[in-house]
């Protein structure tokens, strides 16, 4: 397999985690009609996973928690870009099985493509 930038990994892990839906019942946009910003936020996610040791699904929803809350997120009942509201901003024990599962396909999908991971967000 030949070198992956970060970016596409991101846009890879996005396009497998974006059929689950949210658990609000809101539909995820494509990667293409996310804003630069949101973008940006999973290409640091990753760039950072694949910077550190494996991680756990857990730890990568702390990952993700904790970006969104640093970018002004809180918890909401439910996904508000304008509001910055999200109904996942909670411990990862207690969101549903679905937003469980998102996380163990960003753990799982971040150890497929680590050796082949570029270090340059391009």
């Amino acid at each position: 397999m030949p070198s992956v930038a970060p970016w596409v990994i991101a846009a890879a892990i996005h396009g497998a985690t974006r059929c689950l839906g949210r658990p609000d019942g809101q539909e995820i946009p494509a990667w293409d009609d996310l804003t630069g910003s949101q973008r940006d936020k999973a290409v640091c996610a990753v760039c950072e996973l694949l910077d550190s040791p494996p991680r756990t699904h857990q730890e990568c929803h702390d990952l993700w928690a904790r970006l969104m809350t640093s970018d002004g997120w809180t918890h909401g009942p439910s996904y508000d870009f304008e509001a910055r509201t999200h109904p996942c901003l909670v411990p990862f024990d207690e969101l549903t099985e679905a937003e469980q599962i998102k996380d163990k396909i960003w753990a799982s999908l971040i150890e497929v493509f680590r050796p082949h991971a570029t270090k340059e967000a391009q």
